[in-house]
């Protein structure tokens, strides 16, 4: 799944735009336009409401490219040329100061708050970012399938930023070149120009089209698949001698189409929808038109629809709102509970002052700074200082701003907690919803027996969940806990092939006794601790997992929203394997999340209805192709180590429950291995309490590496709980 997070960059000063006449006029609709799509992409990922407010980045890069393509023609058709050096000048001055204060603070923060894999990680990401690579180290670490499962980064959002600066580095060249082979008439140039940009942006939508199916992680990340949203807005800059012919009243209707297509992307696209592809055309389109529509002086895009004062300075500080929202969410979400009250408050108050503070004294003073007035500064520094008092921060304008923010914030919240929360209902007849569970006090467990009485996993498992403190020593240490991937995925079974079947084959070759372990990455986890077992006893281990994966047949699955077509073939080749090779045991295990992703789209009770049938239909196969099938059920999903432990924290800031989709998803699977005459066997008994805690550590060996696979160290210390599971005596 793709992570939405990071999704907006902007230049928060408003630019004036190109008259026709070759004049420039103020555009307070841009600054109002920056607003909406600012809180919008707040709102996303703050309240989590509305779910496709993340297309605000998709406005920001059509004001983009909108506003330095009019910058740039402006200064051709006034001088005949382009200065590439005052150009990347200005960017840098108008960029950098803000995002290098925000990268700086953002990573002393992580290392004041994180423990060392992920403050390390945290700083790694500031490198890539003050590279404008951004976008091509999280396209990288999100299409690892175990980077992918971790918490996001609180520096993710400047990936949108490096889009603009590589398309920065290419667009002024273009339009050189363009000027420089076409007439100098402005009419001239200006056809040729339309249709250099008609003819990049077709490209690069097209290929946002065709790698949004083929790859959606790197497609959302990619420069080349967001240029068409740059080029849609450049497309507008161009246009402006002939949109001066357009009414009022025609460009009113466009303005107030394009300001609700704009709103009705962020309600209508959803984390789930394929993007950036065709869908992005929806927010993008209606960007275009809400520029189109104010282009000319006097038109009605800078109306009180986007016009009032405290809007227009959210606009204004936008840029500044952007680079620190997102930090601030997430090193808060480490500290203070999310989702609360007081997260809630927090995020906002943090954002709302440090943007106020950033725009003020980083972005405007070094904006309006040249070498010369650096010098003049330095010599006329003390004058000042004892003549004419300097005017001071505007107080009104922040602090309205901030307001409107914040009370824009607050109505958000209220409608939010205001909306019910489905809740997927088992179904009828076929899945049997659990008991209710009774929460036991202390370190007493069900039925009342004393922690003395207790399985030792079980008496370790209530002693971590009442634990105050973390152990002195873990294994692996909470700090590495991220790397912690079994070898056994290095070794090939991450990346098993047709080509190469045995890449994940281990024991002794001519062993009489061969073992299949089948499913997803979440097979991958089981690895360590079923060698452990099953080795000794003289088994050849063969693993035919492949990550993100499941097993059932004749249900295509979606990665991302894409019918995942090798899975499918992966899958099928694995079945005939089984069946060819005729093992004596086969384990099946994968994850929980795969029941809501049935290329179906089925949901709720419709989806665990169609997940039983397909897990019935696969385990009947391998029934008939094995001596022994047993399915094991995952590890209930929980916190991550990377998102939970802080420097600051307790074990319980990690502990986790079960959810009601993990309930369901292993029922739906027992009564799939009943009919199918398969064994089921539970493993919420290895992870969690009987009232359905789950701590992150059980005696000195931390649980899980992320939200869903559990660590090498505790798979192996399973050995006797997969002995008596699997029917394998040591």
């Amino acid at each position: 799944m793709v992570d939405r997070t990071a999704t907006v960059s902007s230049k928060t000063t408003a630019e004036p735009s190109i008259s026709p006449d070759g004049g420039s006029h103020f555009r307070g609709d841009i600054e109002g336009l920056r607003a909406v799509a600012v809180l919008l992409v707040i709102f996303d990922h703050v309240f989590a409401w509305p779910r496709g407010g993340y297309i605000g980045v998709d406005v920001f890069f059509v004001i983009s490219g909108y506003l330095i393509t009019g910058l740039l023609l402006r200064e051709v058709e006034a001088s005949g040329r382009i200065s590439l050096r005052n150009f990347y000048v200005r960017r840098i001055r108008r960029l950098m100061p803000a995002a290098a204060t925000t990268l700086v603070l953002t990573t002393a923060a992580a290392w004041a708050v994180f423990l060392g894999d992920r403050a390390a990680q945290t700083a790694v990401d500031a490198l890539w970012a003050a590279a404008f690579a951004a976008n091509i180290q999280f396209a990288r670490t999100g299409t690892d399938y175990f980077q992918s499962s971790l918490p996001p980064s609180p520096l993710q959002h400047f990936w949108s930023l490096s889009v603009e600066e590589q398309f920065y580095l290419v667009w002024p060249g273009l339009l050189i070149l363009v000027f420089s082979l076409t007439a100098r008439r402005i009419g001239a140039r200006r056809a040729v120009l339309t249709a250099v940009i008609a003819a990049v942006s077709a490209m690069s939508l097209a290929w946002s089209v065709i790698g949004t199916e083929l790859s959606p992680t790197t497609a959302y990340f990619s420069t080349f698949t967001r240029a068409w949203e740059l080029g849609a807005g450049a497309f507008v800059a161009v246009a402006a001698v002939r949109l001066a012919a357009v009414t009022w009243w025609a460009r009113a209707a466009a303005a107030w189409l394009g300001l609700t297509g704009v709103v009705v992307s962020a309600f209508v696209i959803s984390p789930d929808t394929p993007f950036p592809g065709y869908a992005a055309i929806l927010p993008v389109a209606s960007a275009a038109l809400l520029l189109a529509a104010g282009q000319v002086r006097g038109g009605p895009g800078g109306g009180a629809a986007l016009g009032s004062s405290p809007l227009r300075y959210t606009g204004r500080i936008s840029y500044s709102l952007y680079l620190w929202h997102w930090p601030c969410a997430v090193i808060l979400s480490a500290l203070v509970t999310p989702r609360s009250g007081g997260f809630y408050a927090l995020v906002l108050l943090l954002t709302a002052g440090l943007a106020a503070a950033s725009f003020h004294f980083v972005e405007e003073p070094f904006r309006r700074l040249s070498w010369q007035q650096l010098k003049f500064r330095r010599r006329s520094a003390a004058r000042r200082r004892g003549g004419r008092r300097r005017r001071g921060m505007p107080i009104g304008r922040a602090a309205s701003g901030i307001a409107g923010l914040l009370t824009a914030a607050v109505w958000g919240h209220l409608l939010i907690t205001g909306l019910p929360t489905p809740v997927a209902s088992p179904v009828a007849g076929q899945i049997v919803a659990p008991s209710p569970v009774v929460e036991q006090g202390g370190t007493e467990a069900a039925g009342g027996a004393a922690a003395s009485d207790l399985a030792p996993r079980e008496a370790a498992i209530l002693e971590a969940i009442d634990a105050a403190d973390w152990p002195e020593q873990l294994t692996p240490p909470l700090s590495e806990a991220a790397e912690a991937v079994p070898p056994e995925d290095a070794a090939g079974c991450g990346r098993l092939t047709r080509d190469d079947p045995d890449a994940c084959t281990f024991g002794p070759k001519g062993a009489d006794k061969v073992a299949v372990v089948i499913g997803d990455s979440v097979g991958i986890t089981w690895m360590p601790g079923l060698r452990a077992l099953l080795e000794p006893q003289g088994y050849r281990v063969r693993g035919l997992m492949r990550p993100a994966c499941p097993v059932a047949v004749d249900a295509d699955f979606t990665e991302e929203g894409v019918v995942d077509a090798e899975c499918t073939e992966h899958r099928e080749w694995a079945l005939d394997e089984i069946a060819r090779t005729r093992p004596q045991l086969v384990i099946v295990s994968q994850s929980e999340g795969s029941v809501f992703r049935l290329a179906s789209g089925a949901s709720g009770s419709a989806a665990y209805a169609e997940w039983q049938a397909a897990v019935t239909r696969v385990l009947e196969r391998l029934v008939s192709s094995a001596d022994k099938v047993v399915v094991l059920s995952p590890m209930p999903r929980g916190l991550a180590p990377q998102e939970c432990v802080t420097r600051f924290g307790t074990p319980e800031d990690c502990l986790s429950t079960i959810s009601d989709q993990w309930r369901y998803t292993a029922q739906a699977e027992a009564t799939a291995a009943e009919v199918a005459g398969a064994s089921y066997v539970s493993t919420r008994a290895w992870f969690c309490s009987s009232a359905g805690a789950c701590p992150l550590f059980v005696g000195d060996t931390v649980v899980r590496r992320d939200k869903v696979h559990i660590t090498p160290q505790y798979s192996m210390g399973l050995v006797p709980e997969l002995s008596a599971a699997l029917g394998v005596v040591p």
